[in-house]
């Protein structure tokens, strides 16, 4: 708010004087770094293959992302922090995406 009041030379605030996390919806920026694209926090989840083994679909979804832990979760319809501990749990190494 400080800056969007330095930045404001008149007398309201719009939400070109905020800074781009303060600027969209709560529910829609969560989690989503100015570094990645505005179009990548509205991922869904991708539909679950009955055939493949949750370490399969992770390490898949890893892949797809580059390695992109948080683009990952977001596919996968996860938490980070549930995703790092599913890595754990089958030994997936974050390195090798």
């Amino acid at each position: 708010m400080e800056r969007a009041a330095v930045l404001c030379n008149e007398t309201t605030i719009t939400t070109e004087h905020l800074s781009y996390e303060l600027s969209i919806p709560e529910h829609e920026g969560e989690g989503v770094s100015p570094a990645e694209s505005y179009e990548d926090s509205f991922l869904a989840p991708e539909p679950v293959d009955e055939n493949e083994s949750e370490q399969d679909r992770i390490e898949r979804i890893l892949t797809k992302c580059s390695g992109n832990k948080a683009k990952a979760a977001r596919l996968l319809g996860i938490d980070r922090s549930t995703l790092y501990r599913k890595m754990r749990l089958y030994n997936i190494d974050p390195s090798a995406f």
